[in-house]
């Protein structure tokens, strides 16, 4: 099984100068012209934008035979398709109008604009003429609203006043694809001598595909998860001891694609508890302040590895500064390291004061971002003893013990 990249654009469903039905003979239309089986072939047909006094029309509408005593409301309907919404996330519904407005999908009210809440007639008028009609406003339909089939739009327009000298429709509805992409990550943490877990950040809810195999471009293994989310984690079991595996990270809900994968995403299980070997570890404390000098440090560690891999990447804390919050790590700690390193380096971290945003009160109920964006031993998964808390653990690399504490 793999995962395709497809790239996707919005659809728009109606556009502006589209093709309406519209009724502007002043008259008391009640409430069933809005629904789906209302009769309008009686009604006009023309093109947006529709309206009268600005000179800018394409449908010149109605407003009776009396200037100083003009109809309130002007009424419009279209009939649409929407075809399969699999790929959707929801609409951008906006309109131009002068001045107030109200929109019905199937005879359900769904927008109103410049009209005051609550009961209303085809006498009611706008709340004010504060534009010309314009400046689109813009609102967003859920799926729902809109789901798969035929509907009926249907749009009152309500002078604000009778003597007022223009009124305005247009309408623009576009169907947004749901894009996935990755906002963090990925990276690695906990891994063990026969497992892993890849960590990810989405733009928006999505399920979790993780493809994976010794060779990189035959992914021939695959593990998901159907929980539609933003935070992924994804553990890969039944690994073989100090192999190096390539992997990729994507989705098949709400669209199918694959987010990120080539040469440099890859892990290395840990080798077996005692093998005596050179391993290597980068050390690193104080560092997420998005400075110059962090960017310099990387920088000059990167040079130093050369073809050389870390087997490690530890983390002494204060690792977003100012207060740990999880904006500090998007722009302080995450986008630094992660084409270089976190992508294919196991990460284990550790806090420290700045993580509990220097506060009595974080160091004693320890409710900080640090523990819901790090996965950590719990129960000795990577060696030694279990600690029952993601605060204090420890790991076992080939004949190294570590032990990551935490001061509070």
């Amino acid at each position: 099984f793999f995962l395709t990249q497809f790239t996707y654009s919005n659809v728009t469903v109606i556009s502006y100068g589209s093709s309406w039905k519209y009724l502007d003979d002043g008259s008391n239309q009640g409430t069933t012209w809005t629904g789906t089986a209302f009769n309008d072939a009686a009604w006009a047909v023309g093109n947006g934008q529709f309206g009268y006094g600005d000179g800018d029309e394409s449908t010149i509408v109605s407003y009776g035979g009396n200037a100083s005593n003009k109809f309130i409301t002007t009424y419009f309907r279209k009939n649409i398709t929407i075809g399969s919404t699999a790929s959707y996330l929801n609409y951008t519904m906006s309109v131009r109008r002068d001045d107030g407005i109200i929109v019905y999908i199937d005879g359900v009210e769904v927008y109103r604009n410049n009209i005051s809440g609550g009961a209303f007639t085809y006498l009611t008028t706008a709340a004010n003429a504060a534009d010309d009609g314009n400046t689109p406003q813009t609102t967003t339909l859920t799926l729902a609203q809109l789901p798969t089939g035929n509907h009926t739009i249907a749009v009152e327009i309500h002078q604000t006043t009778i003597s007022s000298s223009d009124i305005s429709f247009d309408m623009e509805l576009v169907a947004n694809e749901n894009n996935v992409s990755v906002t963090r990550g990925p990276y690695l943490n906990m891994a063990t001598q026969n497992s892993v877990h890849i960590r990810w950040r989405t733009n928006i809810n999505s399920n979790s595909v993780v493809n994976f195999g010794t060779v990189n471009g035959s992914l021939t293994s695959t593990v998901t998860d159907a929980t539609l989310t933003t935070e992924h984690d994804i553990t890969l079991t039944g690994l073989s001891n100090d192999t190096k595996y390539f992997y990729s990270i994507g989705n098949t809900n709400p669209a199918v694609q694959t987010l990120n994968s080539g040469a440099s995403y890859f892990f290395y299980t840990l080798p077996l508890i005692g093998t005596e070997r050179l391993s290597r570890f980068w050390v690193i404390g104080d560092c997420g302040n998005n400075s110059a000098n962090q960017i310099n440090v990387r920088n000059y560690f990167m040079q130093y590895m050369g073809t050389n891999h870390a087997d490690g990447m530890l983390l002494l804390g204060d690792n977003a500064y100012n207060a740990g919050t999880d904006a500090e790590y998007q722009t302080g700690f995450f986008p630094i390291y992660q084409d270089s390193l976190l992508r294919n380096v196991i990460l284990w971290p550790a806090p420290g004061n700045h993580d509990y945003a220097n506060t009595t009160a974080r160091q004693n109920d320890h409710i900080i971002p640090y523990y819901s964006m790090f996965t950590l031993p719990t129960a000795g998964e990577s060696g030694g003893v279990a600690s029952g808390t993601e605060a204090y653990y420890s790991f076992d690399y080939a004949n190294i013990h570590f032990l990551s504490l935490d001061s509070y």
